[in-house]
Formats: structure tokens, sequence, C-alpha cells
């Protein structure tokens, strides 16, 4: 999903309320086996005109493949982003051509929040 920056300050009040398909990203990817749905909740408020702070809470269930018995493992993950999305340079993620790529942030995040072994208990 991508936001312009416009479209979020005419909607600053409404929050983020999103479900994003992280599918694709499966091919480029062994971390993951499978990945449902993704629940993108939360705020965001504009710092200055072209950096904007976002809280949000992200909820998604993972499958991950254990490492001592090779079967997928349902892994439910639930955590929180509170990132900064500017045009600056220190910025991990940036605005471009006046819009946030949400996917990108949410993915980002999601791909530091997986565990690199699970095993099947």
């Amino acid at each position: 999903m991508i936001y312009t920056l416009d479209f979020l300050k005419n909607h600053a009040g409404d929050g983020i309320h999103e479900v994003l398909d992280f599918k694709r990203e499966l091919e480029t990817t062994d971390l993951i086996s499978d990945i449902g749905p993704c629940q993108v909740d939360g705020s965001y408020q504009f710092i200055y005109s072209r950096s904007v702070a976002f809280t949000l809470e992200v909820k998604v269930d993972i499958f991950i493949i254990s490492a001592d018995t090779l079967n997928p493992i349902l892994y439910p993950l639930h955590f929180t982003i509170i990132e900064e999305v500017s045009d600056t340079s220190d910025a991990e993620f940036k605005i471009s051509e006046d819009k946030i790529n949400l996917y990108e942030l949410v993915w980002g995040w999601l791909v530091a929040e997986i565990p690199y072994v699970v095993y099947e208990l």
C-alpha cells in the first residue's frame, strides 16, 4: 500500500487499517514457507511537513520450517513498529516522490522479527 503525503494529511484522524499480502515475497526468501494476511493497524503524525512518525501494530501468521523435523510450523507474529519516515539521509525508510510505501516499511520490520531457527516440540 502506497500513501501520498496529501492523503495522509487529509486523513490524519483516520489512522492506518490495512491488510497486506506478502505472498509474493516467498519467491525471494527461504526464511518462511508460507504467510497469511498481515493485519496492520495504528496511527501516524506529521513531525514536519516531510517527516511522518508511525506507530503500527502488526499481526500475521507465518509458517517456518522446523530445524529438526523439516515440518512447517505455524508461528504467529505480533509486534509494534515505531518508525519515522522522511526524505532525510538518515531515515531508513524514505519518502519518495511525496509517497510512503507502507508495504516496504512493514515487510522490512517483519523480516527482522522472523526467528532464524524453530524447533518442533
